[in-house]
């Protein structure tokens, strides 16, 4: 397929949902995305979409709908959670990596084909994770 630039140009889902729970008209249309939501894996805004769904419903009566938001909420705090752990874990691998590193061509100055190994297993660890 031909791109031209008339094409909106793709954005991450934390970017677009932020926009869509925006422009929301009603509580039908928020259920919705509440299920779009819980059923995502969302990588980052999780602070921001939990906002934009504060404001959302900051009308009165909408205490009605507590239970879907406490859910949604617990559902985006608990990814963020799994994200910032996630992040840690590949950072503690980056740390090691970068230490084998260190030590291999101190001690094995002609492991040379083993250090560029080791150095593209951290490239495609930080891709892998989006890093």
């Amino acid at each position: 397929m031909e791109t031209t630039k008339e094409q909106t140009e793709l954005r991450p889902f934390h970017e677009t949902i932020l926009e869509t729970i925006r422009r929301c008209q009603s509580t039908v249309e928020m259920m919705c995305l509440f299920k779009l939501v819980n059923e995502t894996r969302i990588s980052k805004g999780h602070e921001d979409i939990i906002a934009a769904i504060d404001q959302f419903f900051s009308f009165p009566g909408s205490e009605k709908w507590a239970p879907h938001i406490r859910e949604v909420r617990k559902n985006l705090l608990a990814q963020k959670q799994a994200t910032a752990t996630e992040s840690a874990s590949v950072d503690d691998i980056e740390r090691e990596i970068a230490r084998l590193i260190a030590e291999l061509n101190n001690r094995h100055p002609n492991l040379r084909e083993t250090i560029e190994n080791l150095r593209g297993i951290r490239v495609l660890i930080r891709q892998a994770v989006g890093g």
